[in-house]
């Protein structure tokens, strides 16, 4: 068996390791959870900041590799003990670098297959994406499809390293400070009597500034198209 097939078992095997540990544990990992041990992890950041931010975006981009679920929890976390602004940052930082380890090792593994089984039958395709690589990528960030989803479609599709980074960092911002803006007003949620969940995304003041950008996105694409830029 080719080394390359053991990598892909290898990491397989984690992945679903990750799963395992999350279908057992997934009942505490709560909003709850945090908010008993708030002043715990805050004076621990206080005292250790820089060590904090370390390992927050450590152990967030981690979770991004292994596509934890509870990512979004994690976001809103950062927002309460970190502030909406720096949490904000902190989480795109780390996400973009989970989302970028994750997208190396599933082109090394996925792309070539994919290009062959795939894209040779979508070759319209293929050249319109990569005529609008920027556009697509922005769009897709901000089309709220779950992280998981996103990361392994643009591995397929093979793009340039450079704009993946950028358009990742910049896509996930708009849901980022939307999770981390949550977080910093969670107790002002809940005296409010409000259930914390998602529902809480489609907020008119959240959602139209996203809805906003994906039309000047697509706006942007069509008219660089047509003027052949």
């Amino acid at each position: 068996m080719k080394t390359k097939n053991y990598l892909l078992i290898i990491f397989v095997i984690i992945l679903l390791t990750s799963f395992i540990i999350f279908s057992l544990f997934k009942d505490t990992l709560t909003v709850e959870l945090i908010l008993h041990y708030y002043d715990s992890i805050k004076l621990f950041i206080e005292k250790n900041f820089i060590n904090s931010v370390i390992l927050f975006i450590f152990l967030y981009s981690f979770l991004i590799l292994l596509n934890f679920p509870i990512v979004s929890l994690l976001s809103m976390a950062s927002g309460l003990f970190f502030g909406t602004i720096l949490g904000g940052f902190l989480v795109s930082i780390a996400a973009t670098i989970g989302s970028f380890l994750f997208f190396l090792i599933a082109k090394y593994f996925f792309h070539d297959f994919f290009k062959k089984k795939v894209l040779t039958y979508l070759s319209k395709f293929d050249n319109y994406f990569k005529k609008n690589e920027l556009g697509f990528l922005l769009l897709f960030r901000l089309s709220g499809l779950p992280f998981f989803i996103q990361n392994l479609v643009i591995s397929f599709l093979g793009v340039n390293q450079f704009k993946f980074i950028l358009t990742t960092f910049f896509g996930i911002m708009p849901y980022t400070f939307i999770f981390t803006n949550i977080g910093s007003n969670i107790d002002e949620i809940i005296n409010n009597g409000e259930e914390i969940g998602m529902h809480l995304l489609i907020k008119p003041q959240y959602i139209l500034p996203i809805m906003l950008l994906g039309f000047l996105t697509i706006l942007g694409m069509i008219l660089k198209n047509r003027l052949k830029l």
